[in-house]
């Protein structure tokens, strides 16, 4: 994920160093979650993980826009838009968030 941002965002060094806690910190609370969840595929569960997620990530996204300059704000909304397509289509085949 830093790489695919550090390319598409062009982030400083100075930025690149400010985003890589955030993703750590995002990730490892999304892996809790998820193994909170794990062996359940209820559609009950998936809801109720996607809700404990729901803060997580945006929390991490408002901590990233802090980092950004315009520019790469209007491309870093690009890339999530297309992650969240990924997420839907995840969602849809069963497989949940990986």
């Amino acid at each position: 994920m830093v790489e695919e941002a550090k390319a598409r965002l062009k982030l400083t060094t100075e930025q690149e160093a400010q985003l890589k806690p955030l993703v750590q910190d995002r990730n490892q609370k999304l892996k809790a979650i998820r193994d909170k969840y794990a062996g359940e595929s209820s559609r009950r569960a998936k809801r109720a993980m996607f809700k404990e997620a729901q803060p997580v990530v945006e929390n991490y996204q408002a901590r990233v826009r802090t980092i950004l300059n315009d520019e790469q704000e209007a491309e870093w909304e690009k890339m999530r838009a297309e992650a969240k397509e990924r997420f839907k289509e995840q969602y849809k085949s069963g497989n949940g968030p990986q």
